[in-house]
């Protein structure tokens, strides 16, 4: 009987160590979709920050 239950407890942590080794897989192959998806939000960031930049910097002009 003992052997019995030490195999199911063996067996269980196996397949629980196999559930978070597929989890964690899951979660490595999302990184490099995020990492477009931001860089797709980056692009009109910057030109937004570009043209911001060069406004302030004809005010300053102005003002002085």
């Amino acid at each position: 009987m003992e052997v019995l239950i030490r195999l199911v407890v063996i067996v269980g942590g196996i397949y629980n160590f196999s559930s978070i080794y597929v989890q964690l897989k899951k979660g490595d192959d999302l990184i490099p979709n995020i990492l477009t998806i931001a860089q797709k939000f980056i692009e009109p960031e910057r030109g937004l920050m570009e043209e911001v930049t060069t406004l302030r910097i004809q005010i300053m002009g102005i003002l002085k």
